[in-house]
């Protein structure tokens, strides 16, 4: 099956479809399992939909929802993390209340070994393989979540990679983790993604770009008219 492209008129229409799409796999996993993993990116590609995500007329059961982050930048700015962009965009405080620690599973900061430590927590929660559901965002140069060019090779067991970004330290799920997801969704916005979104849906089998390793022949691509404007 080849990668689906969601075309829609702007960043807000891309951001509605993408909701309704996110809550329809949500909804099938619970159905299917009972409880949904999802792994969100924190760029700013995703946020808008994160806050659409919160519209009761979704009927998402939050309560059977269990979320981790796809990657993060380690600093000590609690606000640059992507940790905070998440949290704030889907309101989880008052979502979850004191059953917070319950359902959301954000990088660790504050330990010795993020990387070890991440590993861990999502071999509980995801015994029996990666996520249910990936959410990414696109980079300029093609990369997505933390995975960059460098990183395509990492062990096949390996969930978790530390890797840097214009000298910025990050942690990041594998492509091998990312790629497991049953659902991968990617967004692209603006006529800054236009060359990486062409790179993505006409590959080169030579030379792929992170986020066509990440996404997979069967991913979904929610594109607006900007990142789409030269044509495919």
């Amino acid at each position: 099956m080849p990668i689906t492209v969601h075309s829609e008129a702007d960043a807000n229409a891309v951001a509605s479809a993408a909701a309704r799409f996110l809550a329809e796999a949500i909804g099938s996993r619970i159905a299917a399992a009972g409880i949904c993993t999802i792994a969100l990116a924190g760029g700013a590609s995703p946020l808008p939909l994160y806050h659409r995500l919160r519209g009761e007329e979704h009927g998402i059961d939050w309560g059977r929802v269990r979320i981790v982050q796809t990657d993060d930048v380690l600093t000590k700015d609690i606000e640059a993390r992507s940790t905070s962009r998440i949290a704030a965009a889907l309101n989880l405080a008052e979502l979850y209340g004191e059953a917070l620690a319950d359902h959301w599973y954000p990088i660790p900061h504050d330990v010795i070994d993020p990387a070890t430590s991440y590993q861990d927590t999502l071999a509980r929660l995801t015994a029996t393989g990666g996520p249910d559901i990936a959410v990414l965002g696109l980079g300029i140069d093609g990369h997505t979540a933390g995975v960059f060019a460098h990183h395509l090779t990492d062990p096949p067991t390996s969930t978790v990679a530390l890797t840097s970004y214009h000298g910025q330290a990050r942690i990041t799920l594998t492509a091998t983790y990312l790629r497991s997801a049953p659902v991968r969704m990617l967004l692209a916005l603006g006529v800054s993604k236009n060359d990486a979104l062409r790179a993505l849906l006409q590959p080169d089998p030579a030379t792929p770009i992170p986020a066509t390793v990440v996404l997979g022949a069967d991913g979904h691509v929610f594109a607006d008219s900007a990142a789409l404007e030269k044509g495919f």
